[in-house]
Protein backbone atom coordinates (compact mmCIF):
# COMPACT_ATOMS: atom_id res chain seq x y z
CA UNK A 1 0.00 0.00 0.00
CA UNK A 2 1.64 2.98 -1.33
CA UNK A 3 1.17 6.36 0.97
CA UNK A 4 -1.80 7.55 -1.66
CA UNK A 5 -3.49 4.40 -1.30
CA UNK A 6 -2.90 4.43 2.62
CA UNK A 7 -4.28 8.01 3.06
CA UNK A 8 -7.44 7.37 1.33
CA UNK A 9 -7.63 4.12 3.51
CA UNK A 10 -7.25 5.81 6.68
CA UNK A 11 -10.15 8.11 5.56
CA UNK A 12 -12.35 5.64 5.07
CA UNK A 13 -11.75 4.09 8.17
CA UNK A 14 -13.27 7.09 9.81
CA UNK A 15 -16.22 7.44 7.66
CA UNK A 16 -17.36 3.63 9.14
CA UNK A 17 -20.57 2.23 7.56
CA UNK A 18 -21.65 5.32 5.83
CA UNK A 19 -18.74 5.43 3.35
CA UNK A 20 -17.27 8.40 1.49
CA UNK A 21 -18.45 10.06 -2.11
CA UNK A 22 -15.07 9.89 -3.88
CA UNK A 23 -15.26 13.58 -5.08
CA UNK A 24 -15.66 14.33 -1.14
CA UNK A 25 -12.42 12.23 -0.87
CA UNK A 26 -10.76 13.87 -3.36
CA UNK A 27 -11.75 17.23 -1.50
CA UNK A 28 -11.14 16.57 1.72
CA UNK A 29 -7.49 14.72 1.17
CA UNK A 30 -6.56 17.66 -1.64
CA UNK A 31 -5.77 15.01 -4.17
CA UNK A 32 -5.44 15.18 -7.45
CA UNK A 33 -8.47 13.58 -8.91
CA UNK A 34 -6.01 11.21 -11.14
CA UNK A 35 -4.29 9.83 -7.70
CA UNK A 36 -7.67 9.43 -5.99
CA UNK A 37 -9.15 7.08 -9.07
CA UNK A 38 -5.59 5.40 -9.57
CA UNK A 39 -5.46 4.85 -5.59
CA UNK A 40 -9.15 3.48 -5.44
CA UNK A 41 -8.59 1.45 -7.95
CA UNK A 42 -5.89 -0.08 -6.51
CA UNK A 43 -7.61 -0.58 -2.97
CA UNK A 44 -10.48 -2.26 -4.65
CA UNK A 45 -8.67 -5.03 -6.97
CA UNK A 46 -6.67 -5.30 -3.34
CA UNK A 47 -10.00 -6.07 -1.19
CA UNK A 48 -9.21 -3.53 1.05
CA UNK A 49 -12.57 -1.06 -0.27
CA UNK A 50 -15.26 -1.66 -2.17
CA UNK A 51 -17.91 0.22 -3.95
CA UNK A 52 -21.18 0.64 -2.82
CA UNK A 53 -24.96 1.41 -4.42
CA UNK A 54 -26.90 4.48 -2.78
CA UNK A 55 -30.30 4.11 -2.67
CA UNK A 56 -30.47 8.20 -2.73
CA UNK A 57 -27.76 9.00 -5.00
CA UNK A 58 -27.51 6.01 -7.52
CA UNK A 59 -25.05 8.01 -9.65
CA UNK A 60 -22.53 8.75 -7.04
CA UNK A 61 -19.68 6.35 -6.36
CA UNK A 62 -19.15 5.67 -2.80
CA UNK A 63 -16.81 4.04 -0.59
CA UNK A 64 -15.77 2.20 2.30
CA UNK A 65 -13.77 -0.34 4.02
CA UNK A 66 -14.26 -3.79 2.95
CA UNK A 67 -15.31 -5.51 6.00
CA UNK A 68 -18.04 -2.73 7.08
CA UNK A 69 -21.23 -3.14 6.30
CA UNK A 70 -23.41 -0.15 4.71
CA UNK A 71 -25.76 1.17 6.97
CA UNK A 72 -29.23 1.63 6.17
CA UNK A 73 -29.07 4.80 4.97
CA UNK A 74 -27.27 3.58 1.53
CA UNK A 75 -28.42 0.71 0.72
CA UNK A 76 -32.77 1.15 1.72
CA UNK A 77 -32.93 -1.33 4.43
CA UNK A 78 -34.94 -4.45 3.86
CA UNK A 79 -37.17 -2.91 1.57
CA UNK A 80 -34.71 -2.03 -1.32
CA UNK A 81 -33.79 -4.55 -3.73
CA UNK A 82 -30.33 -3.29 -5.56
CA UNK A 83 -31.93 -4.39 -9.25
CA UNK A 84 -35.62 -2.62 -8.93
CA UNK A 85 -35.23 -0.23 -6.11
CA UNK A 86 -38.47 0.03 -3.35
CA UNK A 87 -39.73 -3.48 -3.64
CA UNK A 88 -43.35 -2.45 -2.63
CA UNK A 89 -44.63 -6.13 -3.93
CA UNK A 90 -42.45 -8.18 -1.58
CA UNK A 91 -43.51 -5.99 1.31
CA UNK A 92 -47.41 -6.15 0.33
CA UNK A 93 -46.36 -10.65 0.43
CA UNK A 94 -45.02 -9.95 3.78
CA UNK A 95 -47.71 -8.10 5.39
CA UNK A 96 -50.33 -10.84 3.49
CA UNK A 97 -48.90 -13.60 5.24
CA UNK A 98 -47.88 -11.61 9.04
CA UNK A 99 -51.56 -11.25 8.70
CA UNK A 100 -53.00 -14.46 8.15
CA UNK A 101 -50.60 -15.88 10.52
CA UNK A 102 -52.11 -13.68 13.30
CA UNK A 103 -55.62 -14.67 12.17
CA UNK A 104 -54.94 -18.09 12.84
CA UNK A 105 -53.93 -17.22 16.22
CA UNK A 106 -56.86 -14.92 17.11
CA UNK A 107 -59.85 -17.02 16.35
CA UNK A 108 -60.16 -20.21 17.95
CA UNK A 109 -62.63 -22.37 15.97
CA UNK A 110 -66.22 -22.34 16.83
CA UNK A 111 -65.26 -20.20 20.33
CA UNK A 112 -63.87 -17.13 21.47
CA UNK A 113 -60.87 -16.35 23.90
CA UNK A 114 -61.87 -14.76 26.49
CA UNK A 115 -61.11 -10.98 27.70
CA UNK A 116 -58.23 -12.37 29.65
CA UNK A 117 -56.38 -14.41 26.98
CA UNK A 118 -52.68 -13.31 26.80
CA UNK A 119 -51.60 -15.24 24.05
CA UNK A 120 -52.06 -13.27 21.00
CA UNK A 121 -48.37 -13.22 19.16
CA UNK A 122 -46.21 -10.68 20.14
CA UNK A 123 -43.75 -9.12 17.40
CA UNK A 124 -40.98 -11.87 18.89
CA UNK A 125 -42.90 -14.37 18.38
CA UNK A 126 -44.05 -13.26 14.53
CA UNK A 127 -40.25 -12.65 13.71
CA UNK A 128 -39.50 -15.93 14.60
CA UNK A 129 -42.46 -17.41 12.56
CA UNK A 130 -41.31 -15.58 9.61
CA UNK A 131 -37.70 -16.57 9.75
CA UNK A 132 -38.92 -19.87 10.37
CA UNK A 133 -40.97 -20.27 7.15
CA UNK A 134 -37.83 -18.65 4.81
CA UNK A 135 -40.38 -16.64 3.17
CA UNK A 136 -38.52 -13.58 3.16
CA UNK A 137 -35.40 -13.43 0.61
CA UNK A 138 -33.30 -12.03 3.52
CA UNK A 139 -32.84 -11.82 6.83
CA UNK A 140 -35.40 -9.27 8.94
CA UNK A 141 -35.11 -7.65 12.55
CA UNK A 142 -37.31 -7.61 15.23
CA UNK A 143 -37.49 -3.72 13.89
CA UNK A 144 -38.04 -4.62 10.36
CA UNK A 145 -41.23 -6.81 11.95
CA UNK A 146 -42.75 -4.28 13.99
CA UNK A 147 -42.66 -1.64 10.67
CA UNK A 148 -44.90 -4.36 9.03
CA UNK A 149 -47.25 -5.14 11.97
CA UNK A 150 -47.44 -1.29 12.44
CA UNK A 151 -48.81 -0.76 8.83
CA UNK A 152 -51.47 -3.78 9.66
CA UNK A 153 -52.74 -1.68 12.26
CA UNK A 154 -52.96 1.59 10.47
CA UNK A 155 -54.89 -0.53 7.84
CA UNK A 156 -56.79 -1.54 10.39
CA UNK A 157 -56.14 -4.88 10.16
CA UNK A 158 -55.33 -5.72 13.61
CA UNK A 159 -55.19 -4.19 16.71
CA UNK A 160 -52.39 -4.26 20.32
CA UNK A 161 -53.47 -5.01 23.84
CA UNK A 162 -50.92 -4.94 26.24
CA UNK A 163 -49.71 -8.13 28.09
CA UNK A 164 -48.33 -8.04 31.57
CA UNK A 165 -45.29 -10.26 32.50
CA UNK A 166 -42.93 -10.67 34.73
CA UNK A 167 -40.24 -9.20 32.74
CA UNK A 168 -36.91 -10.68 30.79
CA UNK A 169 -34.84 -10.09 28.10
CA UNK A 170 -37.23 -11.50 25.97
CA UNK A 171 -40.10 -8.95 26.97
CA UNK A 172 -37.48 -6.29 26.46
CA UNK A 173 -37.63 -6.04 22.37
CA UNK A 174 -40.22 -3.52 22.68
CA UNK A 175 -38.70 -0.50 25.09
CA UNK A 176 -36.18 1.46 23.76
CA UNK A 177 -32.64 1.72 25.24
CA UNK A 178 -33.24 4.92 27.08
CA UNK A 179 -36.18 3.59 28.95
CA UNK A 180 -33.60 1.63 31.48
CA UNK A 181 -36.57 -0.98 32.27
CA UNK A 182 -35.27 -3.32 34.95
CA UNK A 183 -34.37 -6.68 34.69
CA UNK A 184 -37.13 -8.91 35.99
CA UNK A 185 -39.55 -6.21 37.36
CA UNK A 186 -42.95 -6.40 35.49
CA UNK A 187 -43.36 -5.31 32.26
CA UNK A 188 -45.89 -3.99 29.59
CA UNK A 189 -45.27 -5.58 25.93
CA UNK A 190 -47.51 -5.42 22.98
CA UNK A 191 -49.73 -8.49 21.45
CA UNK A 192 -51.53 -8.45 18.27
CA UNK A 193 -54.73 -9.34 17.31
CA UNK A 194 -56.30 -9.76 13.60
CA UNK A 195 -59.33 -8.28 12.68
CA UNK A 196 -61.64 -9.54 10.30
CA UNK A 197 -61.54 -8.22 7.13
CA UNK A 198 -64.65 -6.53 5.79
CA UNK A 199 -65.80 -7.41 2.47
CA UNK A 200 -67.76 -3.99 1.62
CA UNK A 201 -68.21 -0.47 3.00
CA UNK A 202 -71.42 0.84 3.84
CA UNK A 203 -73.11 2.92 6.83
CA UNK A 204 -73.27 -0.21 8.99
CA UNK A 205 -69.50 -0.49 8.91
CA UNK A 206 -69.57 3.02 11.15
CA UNK A 207 -71.24 1.77 13.82
CA UNK A 208 -69.20 -0.45 16.91
CA UNK A 209 -70.81 -3.84 15.47
CA UNK A 210 -69.79 -2.92 12.17
CA UNK A 211 -66.21 -2.85 12.76
CA UNK A 212 -66.58 -5.73 16.14
CA UNK A 213 -63.79 -8.92 15.97
CA UNK A 214 -66.57 -10.82 18.03
CA UNK A 215 -70.01 -9.58 16.29
CA UNK A 216 -70.75 -13.41 15.27
CA UNK A 217 -70.58 -14.69 19.26
CA UNK A 218 -72.85 -11.58 19.46
CA UNK A 219 -76.49 -12.15 20.66
CA UNK A 220 -79.56 -11.27 22.91
CA UNK A 221 -79.20 -12.99 26.57
CA UNK A 222 -75.70 -14.00 25.67
CA UNK A 223 -72.14 -13.32 27.32
CA UNK A 224 -71.83 -10.66 24.73
CA UNK A 225 -74.65 -9.13 23.29
CA UNK A 226 -76.10 -5.52 22.71
CA UNK A 227 -77.63 -4.54 25.72
CA UNK A 228 -74.29 -4.28 27.84
CA UNK A 229 -72.06 -3.30 25.35
CA UNK A 230 -70.41 0.18 26.36
CA UNK A 231 -69.25 0.51 22.36
CA UNK A 232 -73.00 0.29 21.30
CA UNK A 233 -74.32 2.70 24.11
CA UNK A 234 -72.08 4.90 23.61
CA UNK A 235 -72.48 5.40 19.90
CA UNK A 236 -76.40 5.68 20.44
CA UNK A 237 -75.63 8.82 22.11
CA UNK A 238 -74.52 10.45 19.49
Amino acid sequence: MNDHERMIYDYLKTTGNKGSWSKTIKDRLGMHVKLVNDAIKSLEKKKFIKLIKSVKNPTKKVYMLFEYQPNEELTGGSWYDSATGFDSDYIENLCAQIYKYILSKSFPKNSLYPSSYKEYPTTKNIHSWVQGTGMSSQPLSLTDIQNLIDRLIFDGLVIKHLHTSAGDEDDMEYYDDDMNVPEGTLTDIWMYQAMRKRQFENPWTDSPCGKCPVFEFCKVGGPINPANCEYLTQWMKF
